[in-house]
């Protein structure tokens, strides 16, 4: 299956779109986790409705953006900036903002984009897109599981300050095995002994996204997992520790435990001793869990 997206060099025209040089607009961002590409897609959305989108991004980054609608382009060769009618570089817009205003922010990623983008959000959902095959490959990979549940769980995320701790997760995720689901654990090198799960080592991040959209259920740190889930629709649960789930838990399916301390949410301003979330008991979290799937199913 394809992993990396087809890059258009911008020399040749996009196959589904007339593109007038002159409503040719460029973004440029260097930095990010998949949630804060993902929290971008809805101002993309409202801004192709104006230009011509180009993207210039880091290439591990691409795939987030094969099939999406919204984008003409991303950039494999380097083109002037006099190519473009407009160019809005937002590398550090929303950062700067929550360096500021932390920790009492009040506005979410994808309004911060919308504003730096000047667009009117239509909705803060994520827009992901798989192909055909990406699909098919999904349900081949699904099959020997003879349809059941499935629960995808990613117990690490990029920033370890937001990881609840392991030791946590695995007792967790013992006592949830009751549920009856298939339960996925997406990781690219995570893997202990316990025949009863299914790691998910090693695989693209399009697979990922193919594997979300067919999940009954996902369950994540506060980290791009549950803006997956959102992109396809699928409920999700997020523990979080040092961030705001008023902030980031902005989806209709989106459910959510935190451990409410005087001193939480702190953002960036983090302390080393992370009693959000090593005080965060597995008895709380396995209450929450299972009240929002009761709601769900």
């Amino acid at each position: 299956m394809q992993t990396t997206p087809n890059t258009l060099n911008c020399d040749i025209k996009p196959k589904t779109a007339k593109i007038d040089k002159l409503n040719k607009c460029l973004i440029k961002r260097n930095i990010g986790g998949i949630g804060d590409w993902l929290m971008l897609t809805p101002a993309l959305k409202s801004l192709a409705n104006k230009f011509d989108i180009y993207l210039e991004i880091p290439k591990k980054d691409y795939p987030v953006f094969e099939n999406n609608p919204a984008i003409s382009g991303i950039l494999s060769t380097e083109m002037k900036d006099t190519d473009f009618i407009k160019i809005f570089d937002i590398s550090d817009y929303e950062f700067n903002y929550e360096q500021v205003y932390q920790p009492t922010i009040t506005k979410p990623k994808q309004e911060l984009f919308a504003n730096a983008l000047k667009v009117d959000l239509e909705s803060v959902v994520p827009v992901l897109k798989i192909t055909k095959k990406e699909k098919k490959w999904a349900e081949k990979y699904l099959e020997p599981f003879e349809n059941k549940k499935i629960l995808v769980i990613a117990p690490k995320s990029a920033n370890p300050t937001r990881d609840w701790p392991l030791d946590k997760w695995k007792t967790l995720i013992n006592r949830i095995k009751k549920l009856n689901y298939t339960i996925i654990i997406a990781n690219k090198t995570l893997n202990w002994d316990d025949e009863d799960l299914i790691f998910f080592n090693n695989q693209s991040l399009r697979n990922l996204f193919a594997l979300v959209s067919k999940a009954t259920f996902v369950i994540s740190n506060d980290s791009g997992l549950s803006h997956i889930a959102a992109a396809f629709n699928i409920p999700s649960f997020t523990i979080f520790g040092p961030t705001d789930p008023k902030i980031r838990c902005v989806y209709p399916k989106s459910y959510f435990t935190r451990l409410d301390l005087p001193c939480s949410p702190c953002w960036y301003d983090r302390c080393d001793k992370l009693n959000c979330l090593k005080l965060l008991s597995v008895d709380k979290v396995e209450l929450d869990l299972l009240r929002a799937i009761n709601y769900e199913h």
